[in-house]
């Protein structure tokens, strides 16, 4: 059975810059917590805007009803065609909503954002702002509170469509109703919030030598990692469900942002995973570069094993053999991925 004929939903990471260093994101290096990040990301790497309307215009996509800008490892407003690409959206009328820690570009740049974004129903800019001033920080470590709050402020005025979304930490789980009060003062319109998944350290642990325990995974401890939390649960894929792909900015596309995000983490590393992927489908499957998107699509991964994969207990790194990625996010006992609450203002 075809993971997803028709997308009607594509999430892009268009570069892979950031100009925040989170604890909690794969681009940070997470034994030292350094600014250098992590050594597997490349730095100043861009989908291009070409190969974005390509991606777009190709009649697979005749169906789609938004594009989400929500990278791993970036920040859209990084990119230097961001707004080329709103500009394409709204002639196309595709609704755009987009991910930002606010804390870089100018206020003009955002009210040239709200611009290109209001008026086309569900575009909509999600300001990820974990706590107030004094808290923030403390996870988006590199950020300038005033600057978020001019950006945010300028956007708003400008007729944007602003949502506040919120990740619940030890150090800001008091401040949700102070930030929501704000949001509503600023005329939000909506505030969300959900409670780390990613047991992130803050930056006054990092000050005080916070180191995590090196832990060296094999291919075998994941597998018997895996197995045991899923226990023989069904595959419950949230991508399909929203007939979803991600397009990371090297061009390669995954069902979700958690395959994608395995590059450059442990699970990445490992030989097997190299197997699994291009032992089975060949070098540069899933790129863009290479391969129409309709191609892309088409092929065998898409077509049928990734669905057959679900239907087995099995790990492993045949082409049908359970993902390892799949259990560990989108079983019973996974990760929770929706556990969050919206309030609109």
């Amino acid at each position: 059975m075809h993971y997803v004929r028709k997308p009607k939903v594509l999430q892009f990471e268009i570069s892979s810059n950031c100009n925040l260093n989170c604890t909690g994101c794969s681009r940070t290096d997470e034994q030292t917590y350094s600014m250098k990040g992590n050594p597997l990301i490349p730095k100043n790497e861009f989908l291009t805007l070409e190969k974005f309307k390509d991606i777009i215009e190709d009649p697979v996509c005749n169906e789609l009803e938004i594009i989400e800008f929500c990278g791993t490892i970036d920040d859209p407003a990084m990119h230097p065609q961001f707004l080329d690409m709103l500009k394409f959206l709204r002639k196309k009328e595709i609704p755009a909503d987009v991910h930002t820690n606010g804390s870089l570009r100018t206020p003009e740049f955002w009210k040239e954002v709200a611009k290109l974004t209001k008026d086309i129903p569900h575009s909509k800019v999600k300001f990820n702002i974990d706590g107030l001033s004094d808290t923030n920080h403390l996870y988006r470590r590199g950020s300038n509170w005033n600057k978020i709050m001019e950006n945010a402020a300028a956007f708003i005025a400008a007729g944007g469509n602003a949502a506040w979304q919120y990740i619940v930490f030890d150090w800001n789980a008091h401040q949700i109703e102070e930030a929501k009060e704000l949001a509503a003062e600023m005329n939000f319109r909506s505030f969300k919030y959900r409670h780390d998944r990613a047991q992130s350290v803050s930056a006054i642990e990092i000050d005080n030598g916070f180191v995590r325990p090196e832990w060296k995974p094999t291919w075998q401890r994941l597998i018997v990692k895996a197995e045991q939390k899923s226990a023989g649960n069904k595959i419950e894929c949230f991508s399909r469900e929203s007939a979803m792909y991600f397009i990371g900015f090297n061009g390669n596309v995954w069902p979700c942002c958690f395959l994608h995000n395995s590059s450059w983490i442990h699970l990445g590393t490992l030989d097997e995973t190299k197997q699994r992927f291009e032992g089975n489908y060949g070098k540069n499957w899933n790129n863009v570069h290479y391969y129409t998107f309709s191609d892309i699509l088409n092929s065998k991964f898409y077509t049928e094993d990734l669905y057959d994969s679900w239907q087995t207990e099995i790990h492993g790194t045949g082409c049908k053999d359970r993902l390892l990625r799949c259990s560990q996010t989108c079983t019973k006992n996974s990760i929770s991925i929706g556990n969050h609450t919206v309030e609109k203002l």
